[in-house]
């Protein structure tokens, strides 16, 4: 079974022979509790925390330590292993959940008052793929899903990914990557940046946001 290969490595990448990378590594240890086997991701949530900078942040790679859009999913990780045990090694996660949420709370993708920009407001704040840049789907997705697992999905900058999130569907529905529309042409849905703007937005009172 593939789940059994999961369990021979403390860390993935993204291609064989590869460097190990964040992203893989969080989603393996997030498959590994899904399947029972808690004690085989002690090893990809121990990389991860060697992984976190002082700020609380998670690069891509060990050496590449941005951009830093992966701490959503070591804090996924982490907090499912909080979540699901009370014994050590998984307590001492939680210091490294609170250093990633501070970092989450104040990393924002940048706003824009162009008015040549059409289908989406551009004021909205939630969270960029690269530091510096616009605020996007898939990264808002996952910073509001880092926020809600644990215990921060009714703080302001959860309640404002929301309407960004909603704010970014599209008319006949789904979303793109961020864009509604481009050079006046509707952007077609895409299943995965609609996939995880479901998942963060399922169980959400849109009027309360």
């Amino acid at each position: 079974l593939l789940v059994d290969s999961l369990g021979t490595m403390s860390s993935w990448g993204y291609c064989h022979d590869g460097p190990s990378t964040t992203e893989p590594t969080a989603l393996a240890a997030l498959a590994l509790w899904s399947r029972g086997r808690g004690d085989q991701a002690e090893g990809p949530l121990a990389w991860l925390v060697g992984q976190q900078s002082a700020d609380g942040s998670l690069g891509i790679t060990a050496d590449r330590k941005k951009p830093c859009w992966p701490t959503s999913l070591a804090v996924l990780a982490w907090s499912t292993a909080t979540r699901l045990t009370a014994d050590p090694p998984a307590s001492e996660y939680r210091q490294h959940i609170r250093q990633a949420v501070r970092w989450i709370l104040t990393a924002k993708g940048q706003v824009s008052q162009n008015e040549e920009v059409i289908g989406h407001d551009t004021t909205l704040v939630g969270w960029p793929w690269v530091d510096g840049t616009h605020s996007w789907i898939e990264p808002t997705a996952m910073h509001l899903l880092a926020l809600q697992a644990t215990g921060y999905g009714d703080h302001p900058r959860s309640r404002e990914a929301a309407r960004l999130l909603h704010d970014r569907l599209l008319p006949d529905g789904g979303c793109n990557y961020g864009n509604t529309f481009v050079f006046g042409q509707q952007l077609p849905p895409h299943v995965q940046s609609t996939g995880l703007s479901l998942l963060a937005l399922t169980g959400r009172d849109q009027t309360s946001d």
